[in-house]
């Protein structure tokens, strides 16, 4: 994917200061300010609050628990891109904003990366698309050092706590895990083989992250 290159100013956002310092993937430049539209106001609503009153995780369990919320909460039709950057500034996690505009403003498109995850995650990603001229989420996905199994056990039990209907769709048991939602969207859940992590695009592994559990959702396409 290209990222932004053009001169084009952008708006800043106003009241939220982004600490736009990181690793970007190879040969691809930063944006210091966050491109946005008229649909993308300030909303620190219920589930930053929701989140944040969660507290400091105090271990890698109770970060997978609310970053397996945060994925929930975030990745639905009508969620607000800047609550969840709201939500990773207030938990200190250091969200880096990459910003595409090569196929016009009509089409940007925003990745979101942290610089400081919590404790037992990392490689948070968030992909925002355009359609008709509104960001929508496209994905947002996370790798955590708990087993395949409990994390399986807890995404049913958010969605069950969240009142979301799913269908579960057994890939592999003991690998690989897909949930339909009902909301256009879809979890993806898999215990990362070499074959996952060799050659990766924009993330470093070794061998020993063979077992590495990832996380995603994303919005179905039809």
């Amino acid at each position: 994917m290209s990222l932004n290159k053009s001169k084009t100013p952008l708006i800043p956002l106003t009241l939220l200061t982004l600490p736009l310092v990181g690793c970007p993937p190879k040969n691809k430049e930063v944006q210091n300010q966050i491109p946005l539209g008229n649909n993308e106001s300030v909303n620190s609503g219920d589930p930053v609050k929701k989140l944040v009153s969660l507290g400091d995780p105090q271990n890698s369990k109770d970060s997978l628990s609310q970053m397996l919320q945060a994925l929930i909460l975030f990745g639905r039709p009508d969620a607000h891109l800047n609550d969840l950057i709201q939500y990773l500034i207030q938990t200190k996690q250091k969200p880096v904003i990459y910003s595409d505009h090569s196929a016009g403003e009509d089409a940007k498109i925003l990745n979101i990366r942290t610089k400081r995850p919590l404790l037992g995650t990392r490689y948070f990603s968030a992909h925002y698309e355009t359609d008709h001229g509104k960001l929508f989420v496209a994905s947002i996905s996370f790798e955590t050092q708990e087993s395949f199994v409990h994390t399986r056990q807890r995404i049913e039990t958010l969605l069950s706590q969240e009142n979301l209907p799913s269908q579960a769709v057994s890939l592999n048991e003991n690998h690989t895990r897909l949930w339909e939602l009902n909301n256009g969207y879809q979890i993806f859940l898999k215990k990362l083989t070499w074959e996952d992590l060799v050659n990766h695009p924009t993330n470093a592994y070794t061998k020993k992250d063979v077992g590495t559990v990832f996380i995603s959702i994303e919005k179905k396409i039809h």
